[in-house]
């Protein structure tokens, strides 16, 4: 079981693909000796997005990837399935609200110096991408979307203005990222189409 621990811690257009497992891309096409690879979670609470995380983890290579766990806000059920091996840093406590966080991230990376930090939530998604872009943070930032920012906002938002406001938002942190990934050609083409990212 790993032992957590406290650390403290440009951009190009964002190009999107599917597949079941986002290491598969990545692994493929950039890896070019063993890389340190830093995976970001808000906790290990139970979660299918939790769960792709810590898959992701144990199919790492060993022999090409130096792995890490950034949670950003606690610890969860599901750290005792951490793989063997893996480390659990937990992002130091501060401020509340998406730049400052982002921040804390940025100082994280700066330290830890990792060649690439994967994001499989949203919440994460957005905070590792202003890190990256607005604290200048050198890093290759590969990101996860598992559902429909386009049908959330439908269904939550009910000003067409701000709903397209909000899409053209989400849609210009997202191509700040290196790669994104999704679970659907559906999903591609929304996010291709709706947020305007660009296809691999």
């Amino acid at each position: 079981r790993p032992k957590p621990s406290a650390s403290s811690g440009v951009a190009g257009p964002c190009s999107i693909s599917t597949s079941n497992c986002c290491l598969t891309i990545w692994s493929a096409r950039h890896v070019v000796s063993r890389w340190r690879a830093c995976a970001v979670l808000p906790s290990l609470s139970f979660g299918g997005a939790e769960r792709i995380a810590l898959d992701l983890l144990s199919e790492m290579d060993k022999e090409r990837y130096a792995a890490e766990l950034l949670l950003m806000s606690g610890f969860g059920e599901l750290l005792s399935q951490v793989p063997e091996g893996v480390p659990v840093h937990v992002l130091p406590p501060g401020r509340p609200g998406r730049l400052a966080e982002a921040a804390r991230l940025s100082r994280f990376f700066k330290a830890r110096s990792p060649d690439l930090v994967m994001s499989v939530i949203r919440s994460a998604n957005i905070r590792c991408v202003l890190a990256k872009s607005l604290f200048r943070t050198k890093v290759k930032l590969l990101i996860n979307e598992q559902n429909s920012i386009v049908d959330r906002l439908d269904r939550q938002v009910r000003s067409r203005l701000k709903r397209a406001l909000l899409r053209r938002a989400y849609g210009l942190v997202y191509r700040r990222a290196d790669h994104c990934v999704v679970p659907s050609q559906g999903l591609r083409r929304e996010m291709l189409s709706r947020l305007r990212l660009r296809p691999e």
